[in-house]
């Protein structure tokens, strides 16, 4: 027996995990809290860290990234990363994709053309690090698409 799939709403895309020991399915990076604090924004406080986690899971969202493993960013070319990541989108079928950084949106978008992905579906902001501006346009970005796409399911 096979488990059922849910449905992929949003699939975000960043440039790479953070160490072994931070990652944002461990709760414990900037991008985690950003990504808290704009669907708390969007959706309403969260008890715990978990409860947000579960509730990003179970609606439909996943995190993914260019280089998933990390450590590809210095070995494998653009390229590869590419197809790579296009063959996860095709697996996936997210409804939307959001580009967790400017700088990688070329990438991405030429994996999602080789996906057969809409670009009217992908939206880009910038990644939550390195300045506070940036933290407040993902914040302000990620919770006002992402409550407008669940109003439209």
């Amino acid at each position: 027996m096979t488990e059922k799939r849910n449905k992929v709403i949003i699939m975000f895309i960043a440039e790479a995990p953070g160490s072994i020991d931070k990652h944002f399915y461990l709760k414990n990076t900037n991008l985690f809290r950003a990504m808290r604090t704009a669907f708390e924004q969007a959706f309403g406080k969260f008890s715990s860290a978990d409860d947000f986690l579960d509730f990003f899971n179970k609606s439909g969202c996943v995190l993914d990234h260019l280089y998933p493993l990390g450590k590809e960013i210095l070995t494998k070319p653009t390229g590869y990363a590419a197809r790579q990541l296009a063959d996860r989108m095709r697996s996936l079928q997210p409804d939307h994709v959001i580009i967790l950084m400017k700088r990688i949106a070329p990438v991405i978008c030429k994996a999602a053309v080789d996906a057969d992905f809409p670009s009217s579906k992908i939206l880009i902001t910038a990644y939550p690090a390195g300045s506070e501006r940036n933290r407040q346009l993902f914040i302000r970005d990620v919770s006002n698409w992402s409550k407008k796409m669940f109003d439209n399911i």
